[in-house]
C-alpha cells in the first residue's frame, strides 16, 4: 500500500469517527436528482453549500470555491446513506506548487425536510426556473446562419431604483399581476405570453429597449432612460 492510500484510509478513520452533525464536505440530497454539498458551517443556524474543490486536513475538509446562502440547520436531516465524494491534499504530505492529489472518501449525506426554504441553493432556484420557463410562450428566433431556434418571452430588467410606486401599478394594469424581483441597479420581471411583450413595448416607449442573450445577460430585454 502506497503512502497516499495510507494517508487517505487513516483519514477516513477520522471521518467516520466525527460526532453526527454536518461538516464541510458533506452531502446534501436535493429535490429533482440534484447534489450538493456543505462548504461553511456558518455559526449555529445556516449551513452553506457551493462549487469548488475540498482540502483534507486532520479530520476536516477545507472548501474553497463560490459559496451560496445555503439552507438553515434546522431544515437537514442526517441520513443512513454515504456517498463518495472529491477532496485533494499534497502529494505524500509534501506541501508545494502542483503537487496536489485527488482521491475520493466516504462523507454523510443529509436530505432536507419537507417545506424546506431552497431559495438560498442555486441548483434547485436554476432547475425551478427552466422548468417554469417552459410553461410560458416562446419567441422564435433566427440566428446569424439562418438557423431557427426558439426561447422563452425574454425577461425584463429595468434600470434604475427610483420610481414611484405607481409606475409598478402601470404595469400590472398592463400585463396584469406579476412578481417584481430587485437586482444591482434595478429591477426585473417575467411576462408570460406575446401580447404581454407586446403591449409592453407599447406602453413603455420612452425607454431604450435592449436585448441580449449571452454568458452574463440570458434572453433578457434591459430597459434604461433615453
Amino acid at each position: 500500500m502506497n503512502r497516499n492510500q495510507i494517508f487517505i484510509n487513516k483519514k477516513q478513520e477520522e471521518f467516520d469517527a466525527l460526532p453526527n452533525e454536518p461538516n464541510v464536505g458533506d452531502f446534501l440530497k436535493l429535490p429533482y436528482g440534484l447534489w450538493t454539498r456543505f462548504t461553511d458551517i456558518d455559526g449555529p443556524s445556516r449551513l452553506q453549500t457551493g462549487n469548488g474543490s475540498f482540502f483534507m486536513g486532520s479530520g476536516y475538509l477545507d472548501f474553497s470555491g463560490s459559496f451560496h446562502t445555503g439552507v438553515a440547520r434546522e431544515q437537514v436531516v442526517l441520513t443512513d446513506e454515504v456517498k463518495e465524494g472529491s477532496v485533494w491534499f499534497f502529494d505524500k504530505e509534501r506541501p508545494g506548487s502542483a503537487k496536489g492529489y485527488e482521491a475520493t472518501i466516504r462523507l454523510r449525506v443529509y436530505e432536507l425536510l419537507p417545506g424546506a426554504d431552497t431559495s438560498g441553493i442555486p441548483p434547485v432556484v436554476e432547475y425551478e426556473r427552466e422548468a417554469y420557463l417552459k410553461t410560458i410562450d416562446q419567441v422564435t428566433h433566427i440566428s446569424g446562419n439562418d438557423q431557427v431556434y426558439s426561447l422563452p418571452v425574454p425577461e425584463i430588467q429595468i434600470c434604475g431604483n427610483h420610481y414611484h410606486s405607481s409606475f409598478f401599478e402601470r404595469i400590472t394594469q398592463i400585463i396584469g399581476a406579476v412578481t417584481f424581483k430587485d437586482y444591482i441597479g434595478g429591477f426585473k420581471f417575467q411576462p408570460e405570453k406575446h401580447e404581454q411583450l407586446t403591449a409592453l413595448m407599447i406602453h413603455l416607449s420612452n425607454f431604450k429597449w435592449t436585448y441580449y442573450n449571452n454568458g452574463t445577460f440570458r434572453n433578457v430585454f434591459i430597459l434604461s432612460a433615453k
